[in-house]
């Protein structure tokens, strides 16, 4: 398998898989938009921006921190405006990626865990945890 990223001592595989260097960063989702990649790091609570420059080549262009939400899955409209669940704090970060700016926090279901658009909805899938176990998820 080719390295195409080094995330403060993970090495992403293609086909994102990943191989633990010195237990630096988790990184737990990868969105493309126009030229770049926004890796989700939820163990350091930021995201690894990188710059494609070819098909196999990429750069660090920016870190944003993320907080300390637990920050795990991200998705991204046509206009640039990025959410990403936070587990911990149960919130969805609106991010504007074009302005790298976070524009606001929204509440949702207890310890939202994936997130998707369709037909210009988003959807949050809430797993339950409690933090001693689980109670019903919620979309």
């Amino acid at each position: 398998m080719e390295t195409i990223f080094n995330c403060k001592g993970f090495v992403a595989l293609s086909g994102f898989s990943y191989q633990n260097i010195n237990d630096a960063c988790v990184w737990d989702d990868i969105i493309e938009f126009e030229d770049m990649f926004y890796v989700i790091n939820s163990e350091s609570g930021d995201m690894n921006v990188l710059r494609m420059l070819d098909h196999i080549n990429l750069e660090q262009d920016t870190l944003i921190d993320l907080g300390d939400g637990n920050p795990w899955s991200g998705t991204v409209t046509d206009d640039g405006i990025m959410y990403i669940t936070n587990s911990v704090s149960n919130q969805v970060t609106v991010f504007d990626v074009r302005q790298s700016k976070t524009l606001a926090f929204l509440p949702v279901g207890q310890n939202p865990q994936d997130i998707i658009i369709a037909n210009n909805t988003v959807y949050v899938a809430n797993s339950g945890w409690n933090g001693s176990g689980y109670d019903p998820g919620t979309v």
